[in-house]
């Protein structure tokens, strides 16, 4: 957590804007309890955006224009992400946020590239089910990528592990 100290130079309306966010023992802004707050807030707009976009179940030719798709690779769900896949994760989510403020509807899934020998390799060393293994890592890199407020359409989500994914390939 990254903590900041008001310096006595600071005007009062900063600090009195801040009050609640500042501990009085310290003088140290929570900026765990501010994130914490606008992520819940971002989270119900984002709810809110999605209902309203399945709320139209008809698309006009206009709609149809204005439809943009983002897709980047899926993760190899081996276990925890790197800076690597966040260079790649913060550039798409650039692109969509970029787009959909342009008016654009965007649409920008996520999956997991988690069907394969490496998966069963993996867990096999570690004494694990491979579909737990799967599942487990699935899990902790979605909530990596939750920390860095990437903007996936989380219900759009797929896994090629999934038998009611690959069932069509």
């Amino acid at each position: 957590t990254i903590v900041h100290q008001f310096s006595t130079c600071q005007t009062v309306s900063t600090q009195t804007r801040f009050a609640q966010w500042i501990d009085a023992s310290t003088g140290k802004l929570d900026t765990s309890a501010l994130e914490t707050k606008w992520k819940a807030r971002w989270a119900e707009i984002k709810a809110l955006e999605r209902q309203q976009q399945r709320a139209s179940t008809e698309l006009s030719a206009k709609d149809i224009e204005q439809l943009f798709y983002v897709l980047v690779m899926f993760p190899y769900p081996s276990g925890v992400l790197h800076m690597g896949h966040v260079r790649v994760y913060t550039i798409s989510d650039t692109i969509s946020r970029f787009y959909r403020m342009s008016g654009k509807h965007v649409v920008h899934p996520m999956g997991w590239d988690a069907f394969g020998l490496p998966a069963e390799n993996a867990a096999i060393e570690r004494g694990i089910a491979p579909d737990a293994w799967t599942a487990s890592n699935i899990g902790v890199m979605k909530g990596q990528l939750a920390r860095i407020l990437a903007d996936f359409d989380w219900d759009r989500e797929l896994a090629t592990c999934d038998p009611s994914y690959y069932k069509w390939t």
